[in-house]
């Protein structure tokens, strides 16, 4: 008897080790949770320095780091309305509230438009000057200012940046290789971006508007700029319309635009060899422009952001590199959105961010984005904007939270594939995405009459895909 409870016992303890041992493991599993980092994401400021047309020559005359008393002569202080630019209190009470949010991000990612529309046509008309190099260091004083007052806000903060079409001397989609803004706007960022910044990536900034470089919160991974502009169908060959010395034909676009493929393709193989996760940001983003493909709707013909060409090149880069690239992050639509590219062999996702100038009838907005320092993979993110429909007085609130709304685990392209799936059949989620499309500033009753135009433009970022698509509605 004694022996068979002493064997009991023994047999007791075992199971009970061989439990614990499992809860362990199990408790192991269970708590380990990445290493969550977050960082500011804006775009499309579009910053007016004109809003107040009695204010330009007292600007004009000063340095900038007496703008904000200049600005706060104004005895409105209120935010722009819609289609209208950033004026200055918008532009404070965005950065107040990133600030509020998140006092310390890791970085600042903005993916270009700095400046207002018709920057110089502005400032000859309210400063009524028509002296090119007086227009240069205006434009340069007020993309410096902006800076001041993000380095303000986030004192210590890295800003990573992108050119935006209307970031130039020269005017809209002009932007000039190895020209003057490039040199002034670089000489700037050199400084803010530092030792993060290598020799010959500081070259490539300074002649050609892109760069490379090792992710601040882990040097294990990658963050590429491109210059979407010189991909642009817009790229002006023309005459410049502040001339600039800026006269570019095809052949030089041609030439520009493969050589920055070149460079990318070169890093994009270097990090592949070194098992780095790479980030993409640009300004323009590639695939279909939907609204603009829409104003042509009897055509069914779809308009795209960059030149077929290019945008088929970058497309095949990301199906091969789809293990490196994480996502591609872009602006210019003013719209919060996304797209994908699905081949046989590979899934991509480009993230479309929202902008904070209203100037489309959009409500402002920014996002604070939560990622995995390890794995460089998208955890999160959260909206914030602004309802100016209210009051030009409103406050910035939180909009949604992206898992919160939309209930998908991942934020990667296999995330979005199934969030893209979910908007197609349940009408919940596509009622969320197209309020949140403007910001919260319509019901997005367009979007859901034409539903099949959107959807087929998230998911056939080639014109030849997108038509067939559209064809079956």
């Amino acid at each position: 008897m004694k022996k068979n409870i002493k064997g009991i016992f023994i047999l007791f303890i075992s199971i009970t080790i061989l439990i614990l041992s499992a809860c362990k493991e199990n408790k192991n599993i269970d708590t380990k949770s990445p290493s969550i980092a977050k960082f500011v994401n804006f775009t499309d400021l579009h910053f007016n320095p004109f809003y107040d047309s009695l204010l330009v020559n007292t600007l004009n005359e000063s340095e900038v780091e007496i703008w904000d008393s200049i600005f706060n002569t104004n005895p409105d202080k209120i935010v722009s309305h819609y289609h209208e630019e950033t004026n200055y209190y918008l532009l404070e009470t965005a950065l107040e509230s990133m600030q509020k949010e998140l006092a310390n991000p890791d970085f600042i990612i903005m993916t270009g438009d700095y400046i207002c529309h018709d920057f110089g046509e502005n400032y000859s008309k309210y400063a009524q000057n028509n002296n090119q190099d007086d227009m240069h260091k205006f434009l340069l004083k007020t993309i410096t200012y902006i800076t001041q007052q993000m380095q303000k806000t986030f004192p210590n903060t890295l800003i990573i940046p992108t050119f935006g079409n209307n970031d130039s001397y020269c005017g809209d989609y002009h932007l000039q290789n190895e020209g003057a803004f490039l040199y002034d706007f670089s000489k700037l960022y050199q400084d803010i971006l530092g030792s993060q910044l290598s020799d010959d990536e500081a070259l490539n900034l300074e002649k050609h508007g892109y760069y490379s470089i090792k992710n601040p919160s882990n040097g294990s991974h990658k963050i590429i700029a491109l210059n979407s502009i010189y991909f642009s169908f817009k790229y002006q060959t023309n005459d410049a319309p502040w001339n600039c010395d800026c006269n570019p034909s095809l052949t030089i676009q041609d030439s520009l635009a493969q050589q920055q493929f070149q460079w990318l393709e070169n890093h994009l193989a270097e990090s592949k060899a070194n098992n780095e996760k790479v980030w993409i940001i640009t300004h323009i983003p590639p695939g279909v422009n939907v609204y603009k493909t829409m104003k042509n709707k009897e055509e069914k013909k779809a308009s795209l952001f960059w030149k077929e060409s290019y945008n088929k090149k970058y497309l095949s880069l990301l199906e091969e590199y789809s293990s490196e690239v994480f996502t591609t992050m872009t602006g210019h639509t003013h719209m919060d959105d996304f797209k994908l590219h699905i081949s046989d062999s590979s899934k991509s996702y480009i993230h479309i961010s929202p902008s904070i100038s209203p100037i489309f009838g959009n409500n402002p907005a920014f996002q604070l984005i939560e990622y995995d320092i390890e794995s460089a993979d998208f955890i999160n993110f959260t909206k914030y904007n602004i309802n100016i429909a209210e009051t030009q007085k409103a406050s910035w609130e939180k909009e949604y939270n992206f898992k919160d709304i939309y209930h998908i685990s991942t934020l990667d392209a296999e995330g979005y594939n199934n969030l893209f799936d979910a908007l197609n059949t349940d009408s919940t989620y596509k009622s969320a995405y197209s309020l949140f499309y403007e910001s919260g500033s319509k019901n997005g009753k367009e979007i859901i009459d034409n539903w099949n135009w959107y959807s087929c433009g998230i998911s056939s970022t080639l014109p030849e895909v997108y038509e067939n698509c559209i064809d079956k509605e």
